[in-house]
C-alpha cells in the first residue's frame, strides 16, 4: 500500500481515483463497504448579550430538573452553557452563534434527560453541520439518546400568531440551573419567524444568551420554534420549527446513513477537466432549498461537495449531499436530453436512483444514468440512453450538470468517486 485511502468494492481494492464500478445491464450500483469516519441566507440578529432567561426554575428552587428533548450543550472554551433541542435519535440542534462550522466536534458535550428527572445522558459530538442559509448548527453525537426526539408542530408562524398560542420556553443558565419562561405569541415577523413575550402579568423572558432555546405549545407539548434574538421590550424572536423541518429531515437521513454504513468518510464525485484539474459535483453555496441547482466546480473538499450513497432508496442507490440532506434528482422524471439536474428532498422515485454503466477502457471512471432514463437494446444488453453530463462538454470552470445522450467516450460523462482533491 502507498498510504493513500482505499475503498473496497465487491471485493476489489481501489485507490481514491477509481471507477464507480461496472455492472451487468439492469443492475444498480453495488454496495460500497466504505468504513471511516432563490432565498437569501438567514443572518441572525446578534443583538446585545444581556441577562438570560428569567423564568422560574422548572423544579423547586435550584432548577436542576430537565425536560425531555431540551439538551444542555457545553463547548470547550465557552464559559457559558448553551441550550438546544433533540431532533433525532443522535441528533441535536442549537444556534450557529454558539457552534460554528469550524468547531471541533470532540470539544462539544451534549446532555439530555427525562422530563421531571435528573437522569442525564451525556454524549460527545461526532459531526457538526452548519448551513449558511439557516441560523442553526446540527450536531450528531457518537451514541444515540434513550429519549425520543421532540414532536414538531406543523403550524406556520401565521397560524401560531392567530389565534395567539401560549408557549413554554426552556433554557439553561448553568449546568445546574434549568429555567422555564411562559410566553405567548404576539405577532409574526416575516413568513418564518414570530415574536413572543411574557404572558400577561408575568415578567419572565428570554434574551440573546438563550439563542437556540426551544419553545413548546403549552397544551400539547409540540415543538413550535427556537429562540433567535431579542428585539427588546421583553420580547423574543423565534424561528418556526415547521419552517426548518425540511432541512432537519435531510439531516436525519444523513445521520441515519452514517450510523447504518458504519460512519463512512463522505466521498466526492469527480471528473477530469481538459487541464487535468479535478472537478466535483457541487451544490452551489450549499443551498438547502427545493430545486437548488447542481454544478461541476473545482474540487475543494467542502461539505457541499461530499456525498453518501443511500442504499435504502427503493429503486436504486441515491446520492445524498451531507451539507443539505437532499438527493440528486431529475426534475419531473424528465426523459429529455439537456434537462439540468436539481437537488430535491429524497423520495422513492426512480429519478433519484442511479446506475453505473461502464465507460471506454481509456477513461478512469464510469457513466452514470438515472433509473428513470429510457433504455435501448444493444449488443451488450439493455442500456440507458441518458447519462449524467457536464453541460457544454469538458470544462475547467463551473458548469451546470445535466442528463444528456450517453457517450462512453466522452470525458465530461466520466465520473469516479474520490476522497482527495
Amino acid at each position: 500500500m502507498d498510504g493513500r485511502r482505499t475503498v473496497l468494492v465487491r471485493g476489489l481494492l481501489f485507490t481514491p481515483v477509481m471507477k464507480l464500478m461496472h455492472v451487468a445491464p439492469g443492475l444498480v450500483l453495488s454496495l460500497l463497504t466504505v468504513a471511516t469516519a432563490c432565498v437569501e441566507p438567514d443572518e441572525p440578529d446578534l443583538g446585545e448579550d444581556v441577562e438570560a432567561v428569567s423564568g422560574n426554575p422548572l423544579n423547586g428552587s435550584n432548577g436542576s430538573a430537565v425536560w425531555s428533548g431540551v439538551v444542555r450543550i457545553e463547548v470547550v472554551g465557552d464559559t457559558r452553557v448553551r441550550t438546544g433541542v433533540q431532533i433525532g435519535p443522535d441528533l441535536v440542534m442549537t444556534s450557529s452563534r454558539w457552534v460554528s462550522a469550524s468547531t471541533n466536534p470532540a470539544t462539544i458535550t451534549v446532555a439530555n434527560g427525562t422530563t421531571g428527572g435528573t437522569n442525564v445522558q451525556t454524549r460527545t459530538a461526532a459531526f457538526v453541520t452548519v448551513n449558511p442559509y439557516l441560523p442553526v448548527a446540527i450536531i450528531q453525537t457518537t451514541q444515540t439518546f434513550a429519549t425520543a426526539p421532540v414532536a414538531v408542530d406543523a403550524r406556520t408562524a401565521a397560524q401560531l400568531a392567530s389565534p395567539a398560542a401560549a408557549v413554554s420556553c426552556y433554557a439553561y443558565r448553568t449546568s445546574a440551573d434549568f429555567r422555564r419562561a411562559g410566553q405567548e405569541v404576539r405577532r409574526t415577523d416575516g413568513a418564518r419567524e414570530f415574536i413572543v413575550g411574557p404572558v400577561l402579568g408575568l415578567s419572565n423572558r428570554l434574551d440573546d444568551w438563550d439563542a437556540g432555546a426551544p419553545c413548546f405549545d403549552s397544551v400539547n407539548n409540540t415543538w413550535v420554534g427556537f429562540a433567535l434574538s431579542s428585539p427588546g421590550n421583553n420580547e423574543t424572536r423565534l424561528f418556526a420549527a415547521s419552517q426548518i423541518n425540511f432541512f432537519l429531515d435531510g439531516m436525519r437521513r444523513v445521520a441515519s446513513l452514517r450510523r447504518s454504513l458504519g460512519w463512512p468518510t463522505p466521498f466526492m464525485v469527480q471528473t477530469i477537466a481538459p487541464t487535468g484539474a479535478r472537478m466535483c459535483l457541487d451544490v452551489p453555496s450549499a443551498n438547502p432549498y427545493d430545486h437548488a441547482g447542481l454544478n461541476q466546480y473545482p474540487c475543494h473538499g467542502g461539505l457541499n461537495q461530499r456525498w453518501l450513497l443511500d442504499y435504502t432508496h427503493p429503486t436504486g442507490p441515491a446520492f445524498i449531499n451531507i451539507h443539505t440532506g437532499a438527493c440528486i434528482d431529475v426534475p419531473g422524471v424528465s426523459v429529455t436530453a439537456g434537462q439540468a439536474m436539481q437537488m430535491f428532498p429524497c423520495h422513492s422515485g426512480a429519478n433519484q436512483g442511479w446506475v453505473a454503466n461502464g465507460n471506454a477502457p481509456t477513461l478512469p471512471g464510469d457513466t452514470l444514468s438515472p433509473l428513470s432514463s429510457p433504455t435501448v437494446w444493444t449488443a451488450n444488453g439493455r442500456r440507458p440512453t441518458l447519462c449524467l453530463s457536464v453541460r457544454g462538454g469538458p470544462s475547467s470552470t463551473s458548469q451546470p450538470v445535466e442528463q444528456a445522450t450517453c457517450n462512453v467516450n466522452a470525458a465530461h460523462q466520466d465520473w469516479y468517486l474520490g476522497y482527495t482533491i
